[in-house]
């Protein structure tokens, strides 16, 4: 029986869900979006579920699996509404607009709504803000920053092997690696690697002196660390 309907639209998706075993609908998200991978193509679209109500956890993991089973990028979800192309068109317009893509000053970014579990990589030619956390075994390299909504567990790299200006910043911060351009974060051998002290609250990281400080997000950290 079909529990997953999905009707597609410019700028967007709409999943129609039945009310079934979560798992169940699940296994039938990955196997649409696996069969319909070079028909979706690479886009970035908003999405909406309807049908049934979701926990919060239950919508990120549809978002999941949509990314890990297809080249797609949700960018955002939206709730029902009758003119669901509008909406999406909308939030598509508002999205290129905080992320130009031929802005002269502004660089280029993605946003990822999701956690990044063990075994998961991004591989990315720009900027990343990341909503949810990235776990141990999980990898995120890109050429810009990166900004995590969330907790740090795994491998990152932010900036070209060449380019040493940026910077890595997360709510939570307790990297298995962390690199910026060349520069690996160094273990200070007088302290664990990521103490409890440093690692659960907001913190940024960037070079000074050709070497990786990490220090907690504030106003004068920020003026500090990123010109």
């Amino acid at each position: 029986m079909d529990y997953v309907t999905i009707k597609s639209y410019q700028n967007g998706l709409v999943l129609h869900i039945k009310d079934a075993p979560f798992d169940e609908i699940l296994a039938e998200i990955e196997a649409k979006f696996k069969n319909s991978r070079q028909f979706f193509g690479k886009a970035k679209l908003a999405l909406s579920l309807t049908g049934i109500s979701l926990s919060a956890d239950e919508e990120t993991q549809i978002v999941d699996c949509i990314h890990l089973h297809s080249d797609l990028r949700i960018i955002a979800l939206i709730g029902k509404n009758d003119t669901y192309d509008d909406i999406f068109t909308q939030t598509i317009q508002e999205y290129e607009y905080r992320n130009p893509a031929n802005h002269t000053t502004l660089p280029k970014g993605s946003i990822y709504s999701g956690t990044l579990r063990t075994g998961q990589e991004l591989i990315l030619n720009e900027s990343i803000i990341v909503l949810g956390d990235i776990n141990h075994g999980a990898k995120i390299e890109t050429t810009g920053d990166i900004i995590v909504l969330g907790a740090i567990y795994g491998d990152v790299k932010a900036g070209r092997d060449d380019e040493n200006g940026h910077f890595i910043a997360a709510l939570e911060m307790a990297p298995e690696r962390l690199r910026i351009g060349t520069v690996k974060y160094k273990k200070r051998t007088e302290k664990r690697f990521w103490p409890d002290s440093n690692k659960n609250s907001p913190k940024i990281a960037a070079l000074q002196n050709h070497e990786i400080v990490v220090k907690p997000i504030t106003k004068e950290t920020l003026g500090e660390l990123i010109r």
